[in-house]
């Protein structure tokens, strides 16, 4: 996952766009919500923490192909969006 991330922030910062940005973050997103479910219902990811740091890893490299406004969106807009921050937030505090 970690060359995958470094190929992504590359291609970011190099001006390459990706089309399908939006969709893998989608993806990405529904993985980490039910890897959050799980934890809150068993008290256990039952995911490598490895594995855990890669998709989180890949959700921040995804997240910097997005324009501002989806950016915002997604992460704290309590009207549209999916308010990630605040969900991941709720999630750190539990499982600690």
């Amino acid at each position: 996952m970690q060359l995958l991330c470094r190929l992504l922030n590359y291609a970011h910062i190099s001006g390459c766009p990706l089309s399908s940005a939006e969709n893998w973050l989608n993806i990405e997103i529904q993985w980490l919500k039910d890897v959050r479910d799980r934890v809150q219902q068993t008290g256990d990811s039952q995911v490598d923490e490895a594995v855990l740091e890669g998709h989180l890893g890949l959700t921040k490299e995804l997240l910097s192909f997005l324009p501002t406004s989806k950016k915002f969106e997604l992460g704290s807009d309590k009207e549209r969006g999916i308010n990630l921050i605040k969900g991941w937030q709720n999630f750190i505090s539990y499982s600690q």
